[in-house]
């Protein structure tokens, strides 16, 4: 992975979606696409190639309420077999459920710019 990656961000918390965002840009990573919902998410990856994502994090829930890392696997299985070399993170307070490169509790994602380097 470039020391700069260029990410995208599933997440329907606010909050989560701008730590997440402020650690990446912090290790000079560029955040270039971003979605609060399943629907959101899903649609975004019609602009993958258009904006070149290398990295997707994803959240395991996206509707505001447990959805049991449905909503991650959903995403993360169209994200594989669109864009199969488009690195994933699993983003969870739980247990991701999807498919993922690497998978962090969202407490840890202070180390996310590194973890997203070393992929």
């Amino acid at each position: 992975m470039p020391e700069k990656a260029r990410v995208f961000i599933a997440e329907d918390e606010k909050d989560w979606q701008q730590r997440i965002e402020r650690n990446l840009k912090r290790s000079e990573h560029e955040v270039v696409l971003t979605a609060e919902t399943l629907a959101e998410a899903l649609r975004a990856l019609d602009r993958f190639e258009e904006l070149q994502v290398q990295v997707a994090t994803l959240d395991g829930n996206l509707r505001g309420k447990y959805s049991y890392g449905l909503d991650g696997r959903e995403v993360s299985l169209a994200i594989r077999s669109r864009f199969p070399n488009v690195k994933i993170v699993g983003l969870s307070s739980d247990k991701f459920r999807g498919e993922a490169d690497i998978e962090l509790n969202k407490a840890d994602t202070f180390k996310l710019g590194e973890v997203v380097a070393n992929l």
